[in-house]
């Protein structure tokens, strides 16, 4: 798979888990627990809560594990790409590789 294809399945994965965010805390704001003891009490408040964290958990995971990788790999190549005359460029090589 070539670098733009990984960014846009990376970038497609997080818009994802950002749209079902956005839906729990739409959710959340339209019935927030009052305290503590009403939140454990709700089982459905529970679930939107595991939700939420869930859901931002994997958001952060796709930014930092494929997102940010992509974007520098790809960055990495556009840069190989222009220093390609330069003295330093053989050591640029592995990256435009990866």
């Amino acid at each position: 798979m070539i670098a733009r294809d990984r960014l846009a399945a990376a970038a497609w994965e997080a818009d994802q888990h950002a749209h079902v965010l956005g839906e729990s805390l739409a959710d959340w704001h339209r019935q927030p627990a009052p305290d503590l003891p009403a939140l454990e009490s709700d089982r459905g408040k529970v679930r939107l809560v595991d939700q939420l964290l869930f859901r931002f958990i994997k958001l952060q995971d796709v930014m930092g594990e494929r997102l940010s990788i992509v974007v520098i790999l790809s960055a990495a190549k556009d840069l190989t790409r222009r220093v390609i005359a330069t003295p330093h460029a053989e050591m640029l090589r592995p990256l435009a590789s990866a």
